[in-house]
């Protein structure tokens, strides 16, 4: 498995500084690019998919823990205890054509999903390459995972109504 963190200059933690992430890509992507350089295109498709990961909250977190060797799904389907309400307004309402209650869920949607990305920030305070906090992110990466993909469908349906 290729360290997308290694391999743009970054450092090996859950949040990290998107300005500073994308000047090493912009950079990275000037010197591998296969018209500038004698990389191939496959590399420079690797430094994409990497830039993509990384900048990806969930999809960072689920790197991050795959190099540190832990499964980040473990298994584990069930919504997390403090979203199942939330879960339970949102089952009805994406089958509904009240746009109201699907704007208004989408709006809670999306403030757990800033809180989540808060606990993001705060487990990176928490994390270091000696003592990584897999437990704390496993149950982050759930959250973020059900959160994502309700904001998605959410904003889809809202969109077609």
């Amino acid at each position: 498995m290729i360290d997308y963190f290694a391999l743009l200059g970054q450092p090996r933690r859950p949040w990290l500084d998107l300005t500073k992430l994308e000047e090493k890509y912009r950079e990275h992507a000037r010197t591998t690019h296969p018209d500038q350089s004698a990389c191939s295109a496959d590399e420079f498709a690797e430094l994409n998919k990497a830039y993509r990961t990384l900048r990806d909250p969930k999809s960072r977190l689920e790197h991050l823990l795959a190099l540190e060797g832990k499964s980040p799904a473990n298994g584990a389907t069930d919504v997390p205890d403090d979203l199942v309400d939330l879960f339970m307004k949102i089952a009805p309402a994406v089958r509904s054509s009240d746009q109201n209650a699907i704007g208004e869920l989408l709006g809670q949607v999306g403030r757990a999903l800033d809180d989540a990305l808060h606990a993001l920030q705060a487990l990176n305070l928490e994390w270091s390459a000696d003592e990584p906090c897999p437990h704390t992110a496993k149950k982050l990466y759930r959250r973020l995972s059900f959160l994502t993909r309700w904001k998605e469908l959410l904003a889809e349906r809202h969109m077609f109504i």
